[in-house]
């Protein structure tokens, strides 16, 4: 339960049919409620420490893959048949790829058990995981890259069912006779029926060749703790060598939580800057709006790219998307930036009261984001700074020259479990103050619509429950002060 969130989901049943049964043949509670209790306590325990160091019960992988528990069950409660059928078809594909056949080879043993309460209680548990595993993609939806993802937590489950089994026999001699022969026959269904070892998605060496190929660089343009974006999946940041803004969203809980574009576009060029990105084929195709954006071409230069085979037949609406490896210009040991002079001087002299100079040169030009390269490059050196035992120093110097929200949100995220929320709140005001001015406002009444540069926003400031979700048909008409085309404007 600890290992995989959603665990409980197969455990919480259990526990109840284990009580149940139980209480049936012994006629008392007491026993089972208290084992449940214990088993639950745990589970909340680490749940509450969980809570307290990532600031959600929630994984964030549950964010990044997108499963939203409410908004599944509403759809079960509304009987969505477009959604039942869909869940359906994946429950029948997941009970084909874990070939529901293995539970039923341990059937049979359930007739050396005497105990008649442990017969029933392990029958019963059986017939359960076959349903909630034909169950599970109504509750979690489809698993990322591995169907059998979703039965993982059954080997523990098969393996209690057959050593209950096993310790449940007291004829020794019998129990000499089966044992072998249950060896013997597992060893040949596994040999029989294993599938050779494959790749989920693609290679770990090429992982590795891309990581080894970002850190020379890093090296040769003498970038300490260089930053990188990209679909790591945790690969790449197993070797700690980075500081990773996850593209595959599993381990950024910034990305995992935004799901609009406009403001992951800013997250990206304004805010995080990366010193490096990579993405490729799927992740590039998902991040089109990444290459369409003009800044992108304008902050980075290729290591290398290249218009994939895959690209060019599963991404044709967006032939400019590509793969390959990007660095950002200013970060260049000869670019000359300011952010680059920065870096330097940090690297070799981490002082308070140059980070101060630097905050008060940069403060008042380009608005907000103008100081966010001291931001970025303090942040890169905080494990320097604790050490020198500065970092409390850089916080309060950044309270005291009023930054913004972001920055203090991103500088103490190590004191922190909800800074992450701090960022998103920032970043989806910061685009609110971009469009919503009354110059804008093309249309009021329940809703306001704004539109400016081609970007259409839909505001309800009243957030009325039956306006925090739905699907908005939106018609332009056209009239003597304005004349609207779909091309040339967005949600």
């Amino acid at each position: 339960m600890i290992t995989r969130s959603e665990s409980i989901y197969v455990v919480f049943p259990m526990l109840i049919t284990f009580t149940i049964i139980w209480g049936f043949y012994y006629d008392e509670l007491k026993k089972p409620l208290l084992f449940s209790s214990v088993v639950l306590l745990l589970w909340f325990s680490y749940k509450i420490w969980e809570l307290t160091y990532f600031g959600s019960f929630l994984p964030n992988t549950a964010f990044g893959e997108d499963i939203n528990l409410p908004v599944r069950l509403r759809n079960i409660l509304s009987l969505n048949s477009a959604y039942l059928k869909a869940s359906a078809d994946y429950g029948w594909i997941i009970l084909r790829e874990f070939k529901i056949n293995l539970f039923f080879m341990a059937v049979p043993f359930i007739i050396f058990i005497k105990n008649e309460a442990e017969k029933v209680f392990l029958s019963t548990v059986t017939g359960m995981m076959v349903i909630l595993s034909f169950l599970y993609p109504f509750f979690f939806g489809p698993t990322r890259l591995d169907v059998g993802r979703a039965n993982t937590h059954l080997v523990v489950i098969i393996a209690l069912f057959v050593s209950t089994v096993l310790f449940s026999i007291k004829d020794k001699k019998l129990l000499y006779l089966i044992l072998p022969s249950y060896l013997i026959l597992s060893g040949f269904w596994i040999e029989t029926h294993r599938e050779k070892p494959f790749y989920l998605c693609c290679s770990t060496s090429k992982f590795e060749k891309i990581r080894e190929e970002v850190l020379n660089r890093a090296k040769k343009e003498e970038i300490p703790r260089p930053s990188f974006a990209n679909p790591d999946l945790g690969a790449i940041s197993w070797h700690k060598d980075f500081n990773i803004v996850d593209m595959g969203k599993l381990g950024s809980p910034v990305l995992a939580r935004l799901n609009n574009p406009v403001v992951i576009k800013d997250y990206i060029f304004k805010f995080v800057a990366p010193d490096f990105i990579e993405l490729h084929d799927i992740w590039s195709c998902s991040y089109s709006y990444i290459f369409a954006d003009k800044r992108f071409e304008n902050m980075y230069e290729p290591l290398w790219e290249e218009k994939t085979p895959w690209l060019s037949l599963h991404c044709r609406k967006f032939p400019y998307v590509k793969t390959g490896v990007w660095i950002r210009k200013d970060i260049e040991k000869n670019s000359g930036s300011k952010e680059r002079k920065f870096l330097n001087y940090l690297a070799s002299n981490l002082s308070l009261k140059r980070i101060k100079y630097e905050l008060k040169k940069c403060q008042g030009k380009s608005g907000i984001t103008a100081c966010q390269y001291v931001t970025r490059n303090v942040y890169r050196f905080i494990p320097e700074l604790v050490r020198k035992g500065n970092y409390k120093g850089v916080l309060e110097l950044f309270t005291l020259d009023k930054a913004s929200n972001y920055d203090l949100a991103i500088l103490s995220a190590r004191q922190s479990s909800v800074w992450y929320r701090k960022v998103i709140s920032f970043l989806y005001r910061y685009e609110l103050k971009k469009i919503v001015h009354p110059e804008n406002l093309v249309a009021s009444g329940k809703l306001e619509v704004y539109i400016k540069d081609g970007h259409l926003l839909i505001l309800n400031k009243s957030c009325q429950v039956k306006f925090k979700e739905g699907v908005f048909n939106i018609k332009f008409v056209p009239s003597k002060s304005a004349c609207f085309s779909h091309s040339n404007v967005f949600t």
